[in-house]
């Protein structure tokens, strides 16, 4: 093989592999995605302000309320996911039946 046929080759090889590479079961594709989502919540209830703290401290549903107006500022605009699913082809993996 040339040079351009190696970086060609390197070029065709997915950049995010199923779990099958790695032995495991599609379903580990969910869990992993589930366990996620929750660490990323259970560290946002954690970063909260304490109602402990002094006067000038947010109250927890106040701070609760700003990050998730923050999050629900940032969430795109939805989107037709029939529309989608029939651009992605047949084969759908566990992860993108999760995203859909």
């Amino acid at each position: 093989m040339n040079h351009e046929g190696f970086f060609t080759h390197i070029n065709e090889i997915p950049i995010i592999n199923s779990p099958d590479v790695f032995g495991l079961h599609g379903n580990a594709e969910i869990t992993y995605y589930t366990n996620g989502a929750k660490m990323l919540w259970n560290n946002l209830i954690s970063m909260q302000a304490s109602d402990t703290a002094g006067d000038s401290a947010v109250n927890k549903d106040e701070y609760v309320y700003k990050v998730a107006s923050d999050i629900q500022e940032r969430i795109p605009v939805e989107f037709d996911v029939l529309k989608l699913r029939k651009e992605l082809g047949v084969e759908i993996s566990p992860s993108t039946v999760v995203l859909l």
